[in-house]
């Protein structure tokens, strides 16, 4: 995780060249490109024929109708930023705003209308789309969609990590090493991933086991659509989380012209193709491959990270296959490499710290691919399923050398995970007012869970085999009037390690109150089933022998109450409120009366205390609140500006099985975001522009646990004063970014150059601290420092 900065220090120089040549020789002349899509019922998904899709600002009017399939499509669109009306009979009129048609790709959309619940003729139904509204028709408070054309602007961002961009949203901590997913005050471990509908691994390079974090994102920004981001009270259909789940989308590659695009930056080398594999039928591919620098270094001899030296590379593909009669098939997949290793000083002369001896090579491996099958069932329903198969693999080597220079194995680890996933969702409109959705999931979990300290003889994990999980939903929505709508539904879990049935009621209720306010109001039950790793936790015995006493501990859940307010001030300018409540229980806690450890103090896998290093027993009596009040002030891009502004105060506290309420490690007490942003237009026609993004962060110091020094000189190692746990707390987190771009368009390509720069003020902002037994004193760990990102993408 702390490779970011050495990453970036020395080819400065080289890639500006490499970016300057690159936009140097480019064509720029203007010209004119393709809006097409789709238009469809929103909870049906059925094609409207016959919409009227109309480009407003062009003159003459640009626009059509849509065919026999939904489908519409308008040639020879100026270059720029538009705004498009879709009206169709007895649905409410939809008016898109500031949609950027650029000169190397086609713009597809797929447009979603909601039928009216008034009758026709009885007045003219207007309502222009929210923005930000969730795209899941069934979602209540606590859920936005993330658009990727909004996000990506965002500076800080690693060229588009969509973690990092979703931190930027109220409730979620962010703006350090990693990208974790902390979400009001929960650990990461409660996140969830989706991929196209299915549960994934950690879908992040440099991952640890346990987080939903790492280093980066393994999905590139290029092969996104827009998709769903919730911070509580998830819709019925999504189990195992209890913190916060992002529902992802891989858009579908154009099926009517080949595209391609090429990026270049200092985080890694990126192409993407797409294309039609037969117009005739309609079918496409989208095949995207990412490179990171720091490897193409590696190959030509550059030195450019010193002893530390990350490495990854991915691959993300979709093939789409659709029919007349017997739906839409899909093939995708995913997978992400990554290793970083560290070296170890060969001469003893350097061997300040501690870790100057250590050599260490860390993997993070993941894969997934699956199948999916979408059918229309007469006029009313739709049959979505789905079967994937998951793997993730982590992997630790530590040695370290000793006053002979030799080196000396220390640790090893490897948790390797599989699993096999069966799931199937059916969706029936019944009328305009009611819509069911159910379905269920099923997963064969495999395991070979691998962990040793070599220079203690002590083993962690020694296990593998195969357990199940059966999940089933469903759940209903039904509008009383165009201006209240209700959610309710549950949510089933079965864990085969602990076969005891897990019943999750949500329900979520919206109310139109005025024309620009509305209220909503969400509550559920959620539950998460820990990491493999903390049920496989090995106690070592008196004789020998070892016993795996976590194996049959029950899944932790969760109570999220939350109480909604939104305020669209103008079209492009909405403030919201949520006021939240969770509860938690069932939360695994040390088997110790006097012990202050909770499995929510962390966001990796926990097979061993950190207390004594050792592994122990846990029981299901832990509890933990987390409670606070957000606000969002946020302007959608218009006339060339937009911003957003955050702010959430809020308490995070738990209670093990000593009763001491405490602090938990994530109770920061507040976070700001301010994001501002300007596109300045450039050129005799006004379409090129120079873009403008600033970015700061601030929040309250992560909570820290004091070390004792006395005790941790006496020990040669790092010992906790565990009688005041997380009663310390780091200073206040403070970070500003700042990104210029510039767009430029060619005949038939659009040119993208930024330059990200990251904590412009070189803020040293704490990220933990250890015991140096070599110095005997108490050293601090920073996050990330100044670092400056280059980046420049052509599509063609």
């Amino acid at each position: 995780m702390y490779f970011f900065q050495t990453q970036i220090q020395k080819p400065v120089a080289f890639f500006a060249g490499i970016l300057f040549v690159f936009f140097s020789f480019s064509s720029f002349s203007q010209s004119s490109q393709t809006v097409r899509g789709s238009v469809i019922d929103r909870d049906s998904k059925l094609p409207l024929i016959g919409a009227k899709v109309v480009i407003l600002n062009t003159d003459p009017l640009l626009g059509c109708t849509s065919d026999l399939e939904g489908n519409f499509r308008i040639e020879n669109v100026p270059i720029g930023r538009h705004t498009i009306r879709v009206t169709y009979t007895g649905y409410e009129e939809l008016v898109l705003n500031e949609i950027l048609v650029g000169a190397g790709k086609e713009v597809t959309l797929t447009i979603e209308m909601t039928e009216s619940l008034k009758s026709l003729g009885e007045v003219e139904v207007k309502a222009n789309p929210v923005k930000g509204e969730p795209i899941n028709e069934m979602a209540g408070p606590g859920a936005r969609s993330f658009t990727i054309d909004e996000a990506s602007r965002f500076s800080g961002s690693f060229n588009g990590d969509i973690s990092r961009i979703a931190q930027s949203y109220a409730g979620v901590t962010g703006g350090g090493i990693s990208n974790d997913m902390v979400i009001r005050g929960n650990s990461s471990k409660g996140f969830l991933w989706r991929l196209e509908g299915v549960e994934v691994p950690n879908l992040n390079h440099l991952a640890s086991s346990g987080s939903s974090g790492g280093g980066m994102s393994i999905l590139s920004v290029n092969v996104i659509r827009n998709s769903d981001f919730f911070t509580g009270a998830f819709p019925a259909e999504y189990g195992n989380a209890m913190s916060g789940v992002f529902d992802v989308k891989l858009r579908t590659g154009n099926e009517e012209k080949r595209e391609f695009s090429f990026q270049a930056g200092f985080i890694g080398l990126e192409a993407n193709t797409e294309g039609p594999i037969s117009k005739e039928n309609k079918s496409s591919y989208l095949i995207n491959y990412r490179y990171s620098t720091t490897g193409v270094f590696e190959k030509i001899g550059l030195d450019v990270a010193g002893n530390t030296l990350p490495l990854f590379h991915d691959l993300t593909y979709k093939f789409n296959f659709p029919t007349k009669k017997a739906g839409v098939f899909t093939f995708y997949g995913i997978g992400g490499l990554s290793q970083v290793s560290v070296a170890a000083k060969k001469d003893s002369l350097l061997w300040l710290h501690q870790d100057d001896r250590y050599e260490q090579i860390s993997i993070s491996n993941m894969g997934a691919a699956g199948f999916n099958h979408k059918i229309f069932i007469g006029k009313k329903a739709y049959l979505n399923s789905y079967i994937a198969i998951t793997a993730s693999e982590l992997g630790a080597d530590l040695d370290s050398l000793d006053n002979n220079y030799n080196f000396q194995p220390v640790q090893r680890s490897s948790f390797i995970e599989s699993a096999f996933r069966v799931s199937s969702m059916l969706n029936i409109k019944f009328n305009a007012k009611n819509t069911l959705r159910t379905g269920f999931i099923y997963s064969r979990v495999g395991y070979n869970l691998q962990s040793e300290d070599l220079a203690k003889n002590i083993v962690y994990l020694s296990s593998n085999g195969a357990t199940d999980m059966v999940q089933a939903f469903t759940q209903w929505k039904h509008r009383f009037t165009e201006e209240i709508t209700l959610n309710a539904g549950f949510h089933f879990t079965w864990f085969g390690l602990n076969p005891e049935p897990v019943f999750d009621p949500r329900v979520s209720f919206s109310w139109n109150l005025a024309p620009r306010h509305s209220l909503s109001v969400g509550a559920g039950k959620h539950n998460r089933i820990e990491p493999l790793t903390f049920y496989f936790a090995e106690i070592q015995q008196s004789d020998g022998s070892s016993t795996t006493p976590n194996q049959s501990l029950k899944p932790a859940k969760a109570l999220h109450g939350i109480l909604g307010y939104d305020f669209q001030i103008t079209e492009f300018v909405r403030f919201r409120m949520e006021a939240y409540y969770q509860y938690l229980y069932d939360i695994p806690v040390e088997d110790d009366s006097t012990s202050g450890y909770s499995v929510l103090n962390y966001n990796v896998s926990f097979f061993s205390s950190i207390d004594n290093n050792a592994s122990v027993p846990f029981i299901n009596a832990g509890t933990g609140t987390n409670y606070g009040l957000e606000f969002t002030l946020e302007r959608f891009l218009e006339n060339n500006y937009y911003y957003l502004f955050t702010a959430s105060l809020y308490e995070s506290k738990y209670k093990a099985l000593d009763g001491i309420e405490r602090n938990s490690r994530y109770n920061n007490n507040f976070i700001c975001n301010a994001i501002a942003g300007k596109e300045f237009p450039v050129g005799k026609s006004k379409t090129n522009a120079i873009i403008t993004d600033l970015k700061l962060v601030w929040s309250g110091g992560t909570p820290l646990t004091p070390i004792d020094l006395n005790a941790s000189i006496a020990a040669g190692t790092t010992v906790f004063d565990l009688n005041h746990r997380y009663a310390n707390q780091a200073p206040d987190f403070f970070r500003l970014d700042f990104k210029l771009g510039y767009r430029r368009y060619g005949e038939k390509s659009t040119h993208y150059f930024f330059l990200d720069i990251q904590n412009v003020t070189n803020q040293q902002n704490v990220f933990t601290q250890y015991y140096d037994a070599e110095e005997q004193k108490i050293q601090t760990i920073y996050q990330l420092g100044f670092i400056p990102i280059f980046n420049y993408r052509v599509q063609f």
